[in-house]
């Protein structure tokens, strides 16, 4: 019976021999898998870092494209008022230089007028002294 005892001892050993072997191995296993895990997160930080670093230089570039932008609106919104300011100037002076026109003009045909009616007298003047001339 003895012997019996230590035949199912030993089978019981080699059987927790070969568990712990198996449990040896999966732990060996997830160690190199933690190992690699770790390695990725590692690569993932330092990818993170990188991505926020881009990031950063982008919205930078971005403030700075937003900035000209900005400037640029500002710049035109100058220019387009200077030049509406600068077009009622210029119509202002045309207006200005057509009434003198219309001025000089009138005074013009206030002079034709006045030298038709001193044409109109002397001519009805001769016309009288020709009907006297003829009258004699």
């Amino acid at each position: 019976k003895a012997s019996k005892n230590v035949a199912v001892h030993v089978q019981r050993n080699e059987h927790k021999e070969r568990e712990l072997a198996e449990a040896q191995e999966k732990y060996n296993e997830l160690s190199k898998l933690n190992d690699l895990l770790g390695k990725d997160i590692i690569l993932l930080k330092m990818e993170h870092e990188i991505l926020k670093g881009s990031f950063e230089e982008a919205k930078a570039a971005n403030d700075l494209l937003q900035d000209e932008h900005n400037n640029a609106a500002k710049r035109h919104a100058e220019d387009m008022s200077s030049l509406e300011k600068k077009s009622q100037e210029e119509t202002l002076d045309l207006r200005a230089k057509i009434m003198q026109s219309v001025e000089c003009l009138n005074e013009e045909i206030a002079l034709i007028k006045e030298d038709h009616r001193i044409l109109v007298e002397d001519l009805e003047k001769q016309i009288a002294d020709l009907t006297m001339l003829r009258g004699n």
